[in-house]
């Protein structure tokens, strides 16, 4: 159960806010308000962190879709199959759950002002490197300054990245147009000397022959291994 002061807190939080997030390791709600600043709510508590927090998303969700129980099981089934309604999508980012997020940046049409709010949502959660290639799939996001901040994030978080599948999708979603400078995409390939796996984004994106004299090399490295 929450603390009086908390529920108080969280009240004024959600009337105040376009968006919420809910960072489980510091154990703060953030709230986004309308002219894009960011408010914040240091939770009272002391143990049973997992169940606090459990109760926090139960009275979000109670509070902003008017449901008892926690975050809606339907959602959990489709939220990364793209079938959750558009018309709830801001009142799914005011949840502080990251299916919640998911299920909104899988969304086929999406609004640019909700996809800059999404990718605020991701900030600081362990999803935030999935959320922002969900959010690189889409056109709109790409040719907008939150696609280039995504970018940015994902080219840091590359040498974090252990799945192979999600390595190549990685640097193929980042290659896209001028997400990237020259330099960062020369260092891309740079690495694919030693791990030949940042090379597929660069075939699929046709980009080859704009650094060919280190491409070549690879290519007869990687024609070698699979001989």
């Amino acid at each position: 159960m929450l603390s009086t002061e908390d529920n108080f807190k969280l009240n004024v939080l959600v009337a105040n806010s376009i968006a919420i997030r809910l960072d489980t390791y510091k154990m703060c709600v953030y709230g986004l308000t309308k002219d894009k600043k960011e408010q914040s709510l240091q939770l009272a508590v002391e143990n049973n962190h997992d169940k606090y927090i459990a109760a926090v998303q139960d009275f979000l969700v109670n509070k902003v879709l008017g449901i008892m129980g926690g975050y809606p099981s339907y959602l959990k089934r489709w939220s990364r199959m793209g079938q959750v309604e558009s018309k709830n999508l801001k009142e799914l980012l005011m949840l502080g759950n990251v299916e919640a997020v998911i299920a909104v940046t899988n969304i086929k049409e999406l609004e640019l002002d909700i996809a800059e709010m999404a990718w605020w949502c991701a900030t600081n959660t362990d999803y935030q490197a999935e959320i922002g290639r969900y959010l690189l799939n889409k056109d709109l996001v790409v040719n907008s300054a939150v696609g280039k901040n995504i970018a940015q994030y994902l080219f840091e978080f590359i040498p974090f990245i252990e799945n192979q599948t999600e390595l190549m999708d990685s640097i193929f979603l980042i290659l896209n147009k001028d997400l990237l400078t020259t330099e960062q995409k020369q260092k891309l390939l740079k690495q694919g000397e030693r791990k030949t796996v940042f090379l597929i984004g660069f075939l699929e994106r046709n980009l080859i022959d704009s650094f060919s004299q280190t491409a070549l090399k690879i290519l007869k490295k990687i024609t070698n291994e699979t001989v």
